[in-house]
């Protein structure tokens, strides 16, 4: 009998301690206002002064503009503050701190490799998440991370990209890819909780 519970024991310690192994390293989420960054990036990007974004205005986030179709209740094909601000707050409740990410790059329909990938966070991000990285393999794909620097001394060997809004721009060595690919970016990635790749083809 006591050796019977002595195993059951031992195998109730080895699961906890496998389940400790197994969950990411607590990371503080980025510390950044919902209703700031909306009130922020409406202001930052209304031209006409309409205190909304057209499409055309939405042109300046390109991650914020893909979400339309689903942000837009009231049909009119443009954003308010009362209409992204609440995205926001979801965003920033279930935002952890840190996630893996990987960024697949298509150029005329074949893998991109040695492409040098860049994400860099909308300015109504408010500071809050650092810039990433990657350079695509032959397959074409990046594992995105931000500087080591920003990273847990756990998590030193582990790419790693904070949740939120980017600007993407990519550029190679090799390959003289249009300006709407990096200087003049139209490319944007939204990283949320759910995503763990981004696909992007040039």
């Amino acid at each position: 009998m006591q050796l019977h519970r002595y195993f059951l024991c031992l195998g109730v310690l080895l699961g906890v301690a496998a389940g400790c192994l197994d969950r990411p390293p607590a990371v503080s989420k980025p510390d950044w206002d919902p209703a700031d960054s909306a009130q922020q990036a409406v202001s930052d990007a209304d031209v006409d002064g309409d205190q909304k974004l057209s499409a055309k205005e939405l042109k300046a986030y390109p991650a914020l503009s893909g979400m339309v179709g689903e942000l837009d209740k009231d049909g009119d094909g443009a954003l308010t503050v009362a209409e992204i601000e609440p995205e926001f707050e979801l965003w920033a409740d279930r935002g952890a701190g840190l996630r893996s990410l990987s960024c697949s790059v298509m150029y005329k329909g074949r893998p991109l490799n040695g492409a040098t990938v860049e994400f860099e966070p909308e300015s109504f991000m408010g500071g809050s998440i650092q810039p990433c990285t990657g350079v695509t393999d032959e397959s074409g794909r990046a594992r995105m991370s931000i500087d080591k620097q920003y990273l847990p001394d756990d998590m030193q060997d582990l790419p790693a990209v904070h949740l939120g809004f980017y600007k993407v721009r990519i550029t190679h060595p090799s390959i003289d890819l249009e300006a709407k690919y990096n200087d003049s970016t139209t490319l944007g990635a939204a990283v949320s909780p759910t995503v763990r790749e981004v696909v992007l083809k040039l």
